[in-house]
């Protein structure tokens, strides 16, 4: 840049300087998101399944699983998708209202009435100081299955940190590997055994960096994986599972478009007994208001 360029650009107004760094970050902002989203299309997503999504308290689906949610419930996908949460998120007395406050929200993301269920059952209770026994959590999958006459083909919940460490959350994954584990051994299934996701938690900055996290998102789904498939390689092929199948299904990764982040903020605020001040927060600058992505467990570590 020549000295005359630095004495023009020093001599500009403060507002035209911050309207420009501004129009560059807005730039920056859609060149990113049409760049994730033409990405994320030529991944593998899930169709034509019999889905779970397992969480433990109303607000769940919509602060973390939206982009998930949007995306198997798209017509389009032909998925039959079923919402089991584990507590009514009664710690505040407010049960009954976020239990009603569920259903709303979940069918604003597109989960059919009558599929959507939760739980108030006394081992089960909201709490940041308790984790769920697994036995009970699978238990209450079970049943509620049994009641509904039907199976499931993919289970999605939280992974081993919980997102926000929430034991709570960390208690969904421990029930749904108990659960799945025990219902693959059945000889009816060894054929179809269930697969489980788990969505994947960031880092505090990542956590709230929006759209901006999505280079980092696809460059984790990228290589990550195949760290994970040569630790495992050798006991996937003992077990007689075909490496190239699970490579190809390790990582989903959905993301919302403007027009559904519209719709997932729409449904974070059906939530009404929970929009305090710094859910404005999370609704604005949270990458899984934008972006999931879920890692599947491999068989090697279902029986863990």
């Amino acid at each position: 840049m020549s000295v005359r360029t630095l004495e023009l650009t020093s001599n500009l107004p403060l507002p035209t300087m911050m309207l420009g760094a501004l129009g560059s970050i807005a730039l920056a902002y859609a060149l990113i998101w049409i760049y994730t989203l033409l990405t994320v299309r030529s991944r593998p997503v899930l169709e034509g399944k019999k889905i779970l999504v397992l969480i433990a308290h109303p607000d769940d689906e919509a602060m973390f699983f939206a982009p998930t949610m949007l995306g198997i419930t798209n017509p389009s996908s032909r998925n039959d998708v079923r919402v089991l949460c584990l507590s009514t998120g009664n710690s505040a007395g407010l049960g009954k209202t976020r239990a009603r406050e569920l259903e709303k929200s979940c069918q604003a993301i597109g989960v059919q009435p009558g599929k959507i269920e939760s739980l108030d059952h006394p081992a089960l209770q909201d709490s940041m100081s308790i984790t769920w026994d697994p036995t009970v959590v699978s238990q209450q999958i079970q049943k509620y299955l049994s009641t509904e006459k039907t199976e499931v083909d993919v289970i999605l919940t939280f992974d081993t940190r919980g997102i926000s460490s929430h034991p709570n959350h960390k208690s969904c994954l421990m029930g749904a590997k108990s659960y799945a584990s025990s219902t693959n051994k059945r000889a009816a299934r060894k054929d179809t055994p269930i697969s489980l996701y788990t969505l994947t938690t960031t880092s505090f900055f990542r956590k709230y960096a929006g759209i901006f996290d999505s280079p980092f998102t696809l460059f984790d789904a990228n290589f990550a994986l195949g760290r994970q498939m040569k630790h495992y390689k050798a006991e996937l092929r003992k077990r007689g599972i075909d490496t190239r199948d699970e490579r190809a299904r390790g990582v989903l990764v959905y993301m919302n478009s403007p027009l559904q982040l519209i719709k997932s903020q729409r449904a974070m605020r059906k939530h009404e007994s929970q929009m305090v001040w710094f859910r404005w927060g999370w609704i604005f600058l949270s990458r899984y208001m934008v972006l999931n992505d879920l890692r599947r467990v491999s068989p090697v570590d279902m029986d863990d």
